[in-house]
């Protein structure tokens, strides 16, 4: 557990306990060994210790317990506990596929001006079935500010990441809720290139609790970071990109309203809102118009 090449992968949890245990073992048969990983306890109150004092007996697991102190506190904690060159994150519901780390190390040291390599996902439901092979998302790669600003494409679960990224841009902001990696991602962009490794490395398990699914809650947190990036880097972006980024929040917000919630008022809403920040983005007609088509369920919320 040691070297120049040592992975430092950071698991925080709060009341995922019966999913914990598939996440950990993930990481243990990983075909890449040269890991120490990190499980931080955000004042769990499910039974979590227990199920993860049996992997307790490896030496290059590490348990940390603290108050319930949100995702990012507990993220942070992570990192600042951790000793590898690299980091990477897992969460407490999901899991990875054996080769992920063997596979994404050769691609994040191949330059040093890449400082994030991640890459796509498999979609599992909550016993592990997976429901969707294809997304619509399009993967960025090299300097990728621009359109992480419009909207996330980094799949959280799937990236490695150097430690001086956190050196020199910071950690996660404590003050969010949600979207806390997107914010992290575009901090890291204005510094470091993301490089995107074409497989399914990872599997995300979409089910009915997740924090993900408080909407509204997300677009306060994503306009917080907009708002934030813009102040603090008020010469990276053109006009229309900006413009763009915030037309496509309310535009996906209206999505869900229509898909998810069945809401075709507030679907409106948030059209007009989209409209007004900028009128030429053509994904704005395209969704006003399938407010007049039959509304069917989706398998997978895209709203990032």
């Amino acid at each position: 557990m040691d070297g120049e090449d040592l992975i430092s992968v950071v698991i925080a949890t709060h009341n995922m306990g019966k999913y914990l245990t598939y996440a950990i073992q993930s990481v243990l048969d990983q075909t890449y060994q040269n890991w120490e990983l990190i499980i931080v306890d955000d004042g769990s109150t499910d039974g979590t210790k227990d199920h993860v004092l049996p992997y307790l007996n490896d030496p290059r697991i590490r348990y940390i317990v603290q108050p319930h102190l949100g995702q990012a506190k507990a993220k942070n904690r992570g990192i600042e506990e951790s000793r590898g060159k690299y980091i990477a994150f897992l969460d407490a519901d999901d899991k990875w596929v054996k080769i992920k780390l063997e596979k994404q190390l050769p691609l994040l040291k191949s330059s040093t001006q890449i400082g994030v390599v991640y890459s796509d996902v498999f979609y599992i439901d909550a016993e592990g079935t997976i429901i969707l092979q294809e997304t619509s998302k399009t993967y960025r790669q090299g300097k990728v500010t621009k359109y992480l600003f419009k909207e996330n494409f980094v799949n959280f679960n799937t990236v490695l990441v150097k430690r001086e990224c956190f050196s020199d841009l910071g950690l996660f902001d404590e003050s969010l809720v949600m979207s806390i990696d997107r914010d992290l991602w575009l901090r890291f962009s204005t510094k470091y290139d993301f490089a995107y490794l074409d497989e399914k490395l990872s599997y995300y398990r979409i089910w009915p609790g997740q924090l993900s699914r408080n909407y509204e809650l997300r677009v306060q947190s994503i306009s917080q970071i907009l708002t934030k990036f813009q102040k603090n880097y008020p010469d990276l972006l053109d006009e229309n990109t900006i413009k763009e980024a915030w037309a496509h929040l309310y535009v996906s917000r209206g999505w869900l309203a229509r898909k998810l919630e069945m809401n075709r008022k507030k679907a409106i809403k948030y059209y007009c809102l989209a409209i007004k920040f900028y009128p030429r983005y053509s994904l704005i007609w395209k969704e006003i118009l399938k407010l007049m088509l039959p509304v069917s369920l989706p398998t997978l919320n895209k709203f990032r």
